[in-house]
């Protein structure tokens, strides 16, 4: 990030925790968060809607612990493992299309974003990284 580009954010102390970081500037905000699996719900997250009706775009980026079709299933092996991990996704579903984001993940070329450490079996990888915004913005190559 160029200096001049860097100095035009600030860190939002209202939204930013010890799951979930925001910078603002005049124009945009950009979020990254972390939902850790050994919460009950995705609550945590909800003050990010706050933002939605500020008039700035925002981009949201994070770890959702989470499986979705909307940010893509890497494995059809996936579909019958983990039943607090597709919960997480459905509530981060609600959160994000409830709000008017979209999900900016290339769905069609889906590449894994975790891989579980005590194997490099296909089945346990998965996409869990998700990236958001409001609707004008263009993201183009994501990965």
């Amino acid at each position: 990030m160029s200096k001049t580009l860097a100095r035009s954010f600030a860190l939002n102390f209202h939204l930013s925790g010890s799951n979930l970081t925001a910078i603002s500037s005049e124009k945009l905000t950009i979020i990254s968060f972390y939902n850790p699996p050994s919460l009950p719900d995705v609550r945590h997250l909800h003050p990010i809607l706050d933002l939605v009706d500020s008039g700035n775009d925002i981009i949201i980026g994070g770890d959702t612990n989470g499986y979705s079709h909307l940010w893509g299933i890497y494995s059809a092996n996936i579909l019958s493992r983990n039943s607090t991990a597709w919960r997480f996704g459905r509530e981060m579903e609600e959160l994000i299309t409830g709000s008017g984001l979209i999900c900016f993940n290339d769905t069609d070329n889906i590449t894994p974003t975790y891989h579980h450490a005590a194997s490099s079996a296909d089945h346990l990888r998965s996409t869990i990284d998700a990236t958001f915004g409001t609707i004008d913005l263009h993201v183009t190559n994501w990965r």
